[in-house]
């Protein structure tokens, strides 16, 4: 990205803006950039700073990205835009690469800009190139087929490997007499040279070019005299033989009768092909033909006898009669080509000798060959194309003529050799582009040429107008000319210091495609127009089970596919090869995104996020797919749903929960405040303890709440220190005996425990919220046991009820947080949900792991261990 870029920037923030411009500037794009805040100044952008990139944030005050993005592709289509945005969410971002845009970067992660703005702009640059070198062919094959079908000469298009005939213009298939569909699919000897099958002098021979009287077997069975020049050339990179031929039959006739006898002559006079008249030696006409008594103005009739000079212009007459003199002179045919009345003429003049072999008689045979020169001046101007075509491939090219002197030294070959055009035209190559050790050589390589021999392509050395020494890898063709002789040599190099560097380059990017391929952690496959894999990689075959081998060329991506998704994906393959347009002109195809369900070798199903997008430049229907494995994500997804159903549960149950014993106490305080003088002692102690139990059980909720929030914050500690077992199993039954809980404590402490070094407040605090929550399940009055053993290094304490148990699906549930075992609209036990949660805190930080776990006979048992 060499050029200074035109980059206009949507974007209302200006630290946002500087911050993009330096990530560009830090990574080395020269641009000049201008920023628009409103839809006015956007499209004012558009139309007078001709941007080569577009920068768009997706919200801004009084506009948004998108209808910049519609703006835009509708004003430049061809521009790339990419969205820089502080947040745009996956269904934003995919629906903004739906409408148009290139792509999109996150505010937070502006270091990929500079990349997403190299590969946008440079793919940009390539796509109208492409357009430019289509638009070019398609004119060069419109040119060429103007050419071919206005030709006067039949010409055909042969296939060389299979002889076959695959088109043919206007005048061949009228010399041939059989509609074009009769014709094209036809082996060429089906009609040209029908003697010469398997000896065709291009294909079979080997010659370059083929030129020589042949036969035309037309399809009524006339075999026609025809004069045919065959030779290879290449057509959209295709080598094809172009084959063109002229009906010669008048003319052999004419050859003939002048053989043969004057009669004969005569009568071929009437011979309706251009103009025949027969002169004595003052061009008196002896015979003339209608076509030549036509142009003279009578008939052949009235001028029999008359001098044919009388009747044309003056100095035409004056050129005509020094052509016949130097005839009667010399002895000898002339053939000479003049112009009249903006036509042009193809003339012969034979000469006829009597008995003392003197000329006594000339011939004049003149033929209209204007259509013949302006298909020269077309062939010409063509020739000039090619001329400019060959300035602007990448090769040297230089031909020269049968003497070796340059007659084209095209651009490459002026750049790579340093010299101009003018400076080398009608040189020898070896005069300047060898040193003395090469001029033998490259004298010896033209002899050979010269006089038709092969030349196998060879490396050698040329050396530039600056004296360096370049190694070139050269090729040589010879163009032959009518008479089978070397007409030009046409010499194509490259240079292979250039070329070499290319190969390491493009190994190096293939290397570092296969790497970047296998080494993505992506699985990624390439399928054909049938959903066959081609192509994949090792991550592919990991999470399949199948091995490359299995996989590429024989199985369908759709086999991986669930049920209704197999057509689904059909579907989309279909989709994805419908290009929208943009104001004529076909845009890229936007990848498309989907979940599926993909079936591994070994029976198990993965949920992936897949992408699909056409590979450009690969054939049509062939499509890159990459897998993110989102099993995980979908499992964490289900896991927040069911996390948001439990704090919903868990508000509605902890709003009941403080509703409860604030309603108690305030009911109670009111009762107080307006009857307290009415009420006995008893009943009023009654109430203070009603009151005092609400708020001790207010407390506790609240002391929770904390604890959650301190673990959710980080600060939920301990504070270790000896502390006898016996005592803290007393110290957790007093304080339910405190909180009003009657049901019998049945305690169990092995001798051999002794001290814990643990914080002794919330291991309390941890036995009791296990006994409350056994009390709580339990059937009402029913015992609860406790248990605390030495297991190993670790101290295992046990809770045991009688309740109705824990199911199975829930136990690895109920130690997180808000979760209850019964449905919320069935609450009916004390508690938010959070005392499990709390617990399990309590122990995670002292180390040590809870579980719960079915007791015989009915309840459950719920057990720590901590060392």
């Amino acid at each position: 990205m060499d050029k200074k870029l035109h980059i206009l920037m949507l974007e209302a923030n200006a630290a946002d803006a500087a911050a993009i411009e330096k990530e560009l500037q830090k990574a080395g794009i020269s641009f000049e950039a201008r920023r628009a805040e409103s839809e006015e100044q956007f499209e004012r952008g558009l139309e007078q700073f001709e941007p080569d990139l577009i920068l768009s944030d997706y919200w801004l005050p009084s506009f948004d990205g998108i209808s910049a993005l519609s703006m835009a592709r509708q004003r430049c289509g061809h521009v790339p835009f990419i969205f820089v945005s502080s947040a745009l969410g996956e269904e934003l971002a995919i629906d903004a690469m739906k409408s148009g845009a290139t792509d999109y970067i996150l505010k937070s992660n502006l270091s990929k800009l500079a990349l997403a703005a190299r590969t946008a702009v440079r793919e940009s640059e390539e796509r109208l190139e492409r357009e430019w070198i289509e638009k070019n062919l398609r004119e060069s094959e419109r040119r060429f087929k103007s050419i071919f079908d206005a030709v006067a000469m039949g010409v055909v298009i042969i296939d060389p490997e299979t002889h076959k005939i695959i088109d043919a213009n206007p005048a061949a298939i009228e010399l041939i007499g059989s509609p074009p569909e009769s014709v094209i699919g036809q082996t060429c000897q089906t009609f040209i040279c029908p003697a010469l099958k398997g000896k065709c002098p291009i294909t079979d021979l080997g010659q370059e070019l083929d030129r020589a009287e042949r036969v035309l077997l037309t399809a009524s069975g006339e075999r026609l005299p025809i004069l045919k020049t065959a030779v290879h050339f290449l057509l959209n990179g295709r080598d094809l033989l172009i084959e063109s031929f002229e009906d010669i039959s008048a003319i052999k006739q004419i050859e003939k009768a002048l053989r043969e006898s004057e009669d004969n002559c005569r009568a071929l006079f009437d011979v309706p092909i251009g103009e025949i008249m027969m002169v004595d030696v003052k061009c008196n006409l002896l015979a003339i033909n209608e076509n030549a008594a036509k142009n003279l103005g009578l008939s052949a009739m009235n001028l029999e006898g008359k001098n044919f000079l009388e009747y044309v212009p003056p100095e035409l007459a004056k050129a005509q009669r020094r052509k016949v003199d130097e005839v009667i002179n010399t002895g000898k045919s002339l053939r000479f080509e003049d112009r009249r009345e903006g036509y042009c003429f193809d003339n012969s003049f034979f000469p006829l000798f009597d008995e003392k072999n003197e000329v006594s008689r000339i011939v004049i045979f003149s033929r209209d060959i204007s259509e013949q020169k302006l298909i020269e001046v077309a062939q010409k101007k063509d020739r000039e194309f090619i001329s400019r075509v060959l300035d602007a491939v990448g090769a040297v090219v230089i031909v020269l003529e049968r003497k070796g002197h340059m007659v084209l030294f095209n651009h490459t070959a002026e750049k790579m050799l340093g010299f101009s055009s003018a400076e080398v035209l009608g040189k020898r190559p070896w005069d300047i582009l060898s040193g003395a050790t090469g001029v033998r050589r490259m004298r010896a390589v033209f002899k050979k040429l010269e006089f038709g021999e092969p030349v196998e392509p060879h490396k050698t050395i040329w050396r530039t107008k600056g004296g360096d020494d370049r190694n070139v890898f050269v090729s040589y063709t010879t163009q032959l000319s009518a008479d089978d002789g070397v007409e030009y040599i046409i010499v194509t190099a490259n240079d292979m210091t250039e070329l070499q560097r290319a190969q390491v380059a493009f190994k190096e990017a293939e290397e570092r495609y296969r790497t970047v391929f296998d080494s993505t952690g992506t699985a990624m496959c390439i399928v054909d127009p049938d959903a066959t894999i081609i192509f994949l990689n090792g991550e592919f075959e990991r999470i399949s089970g199948y091995s490359n081998a299995d996989i590429t060329g024989k199985m369908k991506f759709v086999e991986f596919l669930e049920g209704a998704q197999a057509k689904e994906f059909l579907d989309r393959c279909a989709d994805s090869g419908r290009r929208p347009r943009a104001r004529g002109r076909a845009l890229d195809v936007i990848p498309v995104h989907f979940e599926c369900s993909f079936k591994t070798k070994g029976g198990g199903v993965l949920r992936m996020l897949a992408n699909m997008g056409r590979l450009p430049g690969a054939g049509v229907g062939t499509s890159a797919i990459s897998l993110i494995d989102i099993t995980r994500e979908k499992i964490y997804e289900e896991d927040l749903k069911e996390r948001a159903e439990r704090l919903r549960d868990f508000l509605a149950v902890a709003s009941h929960e403080l509703r409860h014993p604030i309603t108690i106490v305030k009911g109670y305080a009111n009762t107080l405040t307006r009857y307290l003088n009415f009420l006995s002692p008893a009943l009023v102690q009654e109430i203070l303890d009603d009151i005092d139990l609400s708020t001790d059980r207010l407390t506790r909720y609240v002391e929770q709440l904390l604890d959650v929030s301190r673990v959710e914050w980080g600060y939920f500690s301990i504070n270790r220190e000896p502390v006898d077992s016996e005592l803290l199993l007393k110290m957790a039954c007093d304080d339910m005996r405190v909180m009003g809980i009657d049901n019998k404590l049945v305690t169990r402490v092995d001798t051999n425990v002794g001290l814990l070094d643990v914080d002794a407040e919330r291991l309390v605090q941890l036995i009791r919220i296990l006994v409350d929550n056994a009390i709580k399940f339990s059937p009402d009055g029913a015992p609860v046991e406790i248990e605390m053993e030495k297991k190993g290094e670790e101290v295992q304490v046990s809770v045991l009820d009688r309740g109705c148990g824990i199911p199975d699906s829930s136990q690895e549930k109920v130690f997180d947080r808000f979760y209850q075992v019964v449905d919320t609209s069935h609450h009916s036990k004390q508690g938010m949900g959070l005392g499990l949660y709390v617990a399990s805190q309590i122990v995670e930080a002292h180390g040590g792991r809870i579980w719960v776990e079915p007791r015989d006979g009915g309840g459950s048992v719920f057990r720590f261990a901590i060392k």
